[in-house]
């Protein structure tokens, strides 16, 4: 899954929630904290009181440390994850360490793709020490909306068509725009397809056999359940 990147509004999200300040302060687990939740050494040295640093060096320090608080995320995760999925578990190991996603209970709920349990395992992580602590709850609560945020509820609906293309797409290995492309189709060409899925909000996908299974192409964009722009015709 090396691919993933983290988007701009995963990138806020972050900022958003770990805040961002320039002198050092203690976070509520008693860490000493510079920047926007950065905990490591600044020019190899501790974080101790009275540290300051400019914005510029807040943000070189997020960039790094968002690289390295994903690095593991990216080699461990074996499955297709929504980018809303991915922004929302580098925010999860952002806050607790990247080896937390090699939680057993976690990392296996993800790679069977039980996003149910999945984000029943980010819920527990609540606690500094003993003590539960309401605002990791509120952030849990946040990211495990955003990792359910492109989710659909929808089902595929069997029915057999010809779709002609507008525009180059990629027909991927599964209904996800993180799937590995099997091909980029041009425009002009055209496939049989025997279902289609309208996501809640994201893409109108068209599922088409092929001899060793099958490909899946989106071919216009949904929103709120609806179709709301086409890629190409139908026949």
């Amino acid at each position: 899954m090396t691919n993933y990147q983290l988007s701009s509004e995963g990138y806020q999200f972050i900022k958003r929630w770990e805040g961002e300040r320039l002198q050092a302060y203690r976070d509520p687990a008693g860490v000493w904290t510079i920047g926007v939740g950065h905990t490591g050494p600044v020019n190899g040295q501790a974080i101790t009181a009275g540290l300051t640093i400019t914005a510029k060096q807040s943000e070189q320090l997020l960039q790094a440390d968002i690289e390295t608080h994903t690095r593991v995320l990216k080699q461990v995760v074996k499955v297709a994850l929504t980018q809303s999925q991915f922004d929302a578990l580098a925010s999860f190991c952002f806050n607790l360490g990247p080896n937390i996603i090699n939680d057993p209970l976690l990392l296996q709920a993800i790679n069977r793709q039980d996003w149910a349990e999945t984000t029943k395992q980010m819920a527990r992580y609540v606690y500094a020490g003993q003590i539960k602590l309401q605002g990791l709850v509120n952030r849990r609560q946040a990211e495990i909306a955003l990792f359910n945020q492109q989710l659909t509820t929808s089902k595929w609906q069997n029915e057999h068509g010809t779709f002609s293309l507008n525009e180059a797409i990629h027909l991927r290995t599964s209904a996800n725009t993180n799937a590995d492309i099997i091909a980029t189709l041009q425009p002009g060409q055209s496939i049989q397809y025997d279902a289609f899925l309208i996501e809640t909000s994201g893409y109108v996908w068209l599922r088409q056999p092929r001899t060793n299974g099958y490909g899946y192409l989106a071919s216009g964009q949904s929103k709120n359940g609806k179709r709301i722009s086409y890629w190409g015709k139908f026949s």
